[in-house]
């Protein structure tokens, strides 16, 4: 297969009875049984993929829309999603573990930060509402987020701040401003400060509303 070859993340294995493509990347090891993909849909119509992480059987189903399809589409479409780097929205459920592992091989973990499958949805929740212009759910989804990082996972605020500025910088500082006026929790003001707010002005906007930071 010329699109394995040409990847810097997929290897072919022969030292099985038959090749088998096995990922190279971080994270579990993703292996395509490609012969036993094709026997199963030619002899049994079995439209799951044989796709094993780390020697563990997963279940990969071809997508309704490629029913019809060659087998090898959905093969080299799986190839060509490790390539992109396993984006958590595209690949399948039962895989999610190495897309997280492999967004925590990159900036994550120069961070040190551990992120949840939970905590993963949330911030594809943020980045749809960031798309639709919704941005008062954006908002209170971040001040959601952030308030379980800051009380479940003890991460400073500091570090709070400088994961969640990519979408906060999304969002105009009058949006934001007005958001603030009448948060959905007081501890928003916390987490959701303004450019040139200091985390000293947040934590006495905070303590002077006098709630403590819950989940």
């Amino acid at each position: 297969m010329r699109v394995v070859q040409s990847s810097t993340v997929w290897e072919i294995d022969c030292s099985h009875s038959t090749p088998v493509v096995c990922s190279t990347d971080p994270g579990p090891q993703i292996s395509i049984d490609v012969f036993q993909c094709i026997i199963g849909k030619l002899v049994e119509n079995n439209a799951h993929l044989n796709v094993y992480m780390d020697l563990r059987r997963v279940c990969v189903l071809k997508k309704p829309s490629a029913v019809n399809t060659p087998i090898t589409d959905s093969i080299v479409s799986l190839v060509l999603l490790g390539n992109a780097g396993w984006p958590l929205e595209s690949t399948p459920g039962t895989m999610t573990e190495k897309s997280i592992e492999i967004e925590e091989s990159g900036i994550y973990s120069e961070m040190k930060i551990h992120l949840r499958v939970e905590d993963r949805i949330e911030m594809k929740r943020i980045s749809d509402s960031l798309v639709l212009l919704n941005y008062h759910d954006a908002l209170v989804s971040i001040g959601r987020l952030s308030r379980r990082w800051y009380v479940c996972k003890g991460w400073s605020l500091a570090t709070i701040l400088q994961f969640t500025e990519p979408l906060r910088n999304q969002i105009n500082d009058t949006l934001l401003s007005t958001y603030l006026r009448q948060p959905n929790e007081p501890t928003d003001v916390l987490f959701l400060k303004q450019s040139g707010m200091s985390a000293h002005e947040c934590s006495s906007a905070v303590a002077t509303d006098g709630q403590p930071v819950s989940v």
